[in-house]
């Protein structure tokens, strides 16, 4: 088993830690998969944004951003605790959840039902923030959706 896993979907990079170990032999493996997945076209060079979801440690984002930063025309990673609000008027803005504006406002996600109890919870989409920018598309701070 592996220390630390990606994978690409669409645009999004999804991560999770595998076999325990200290972040010296997580980066390197990390560091290696990465280039890897470049060099054989699975992640290519894009004016586009990618998007990483998953766990991750300091040394995790800080490998993602020095290997892909250069390559992709924005780097965002997920914020668990932000969602998008959609007002009447159309707008979004993001909203920390436990503010006022959670219980006045529709969040965009969808349902999602346990399956051993049968009760349904509200999902928000996920929000992610750009924090590496080389393209006048994305400045750092914008949200992606």
């Amino acid at each position: 088993m592996a220390f630390y896993m990606v994978s690409l979907s669409g645009d999004t990079l999804r991560g999770k830690f595998g076999e325990s170990a200290d972040n010296d032999k997580i980066v390197a493996e990390l560091d290696s998969t990465v280039q890897a997945m470049i060099e054989s076209g699975e992640i290519h060079p894009t004016p586009n944004a990618i998007k990483f979801d998953g766990p991750a440690s300091l040394q995790v984002v800080s490998v993602l951003t020095h290997r892909l930063g250069h390559i992709v025309g924005a780097l965002a990673f997920r914020d668990p605790k932000m969602f998008v609000i959609d007002e009447a008027n159309g707008t979004d803005f993001v909203v920390a959840p436990g503010t006022p504006y959670e219980k006045t406002v529709r969040c965009r996600g969808r349902m999602q039902k346990n399956l051993k109890t049968g009760a349904e919870t509200f999902v928000p989409d996920p929000v992610f923030v750009v924090t590496v920018s080389h393209s006048s598309n994305y400045k750092i701070g914008d949200v992606l959706s």
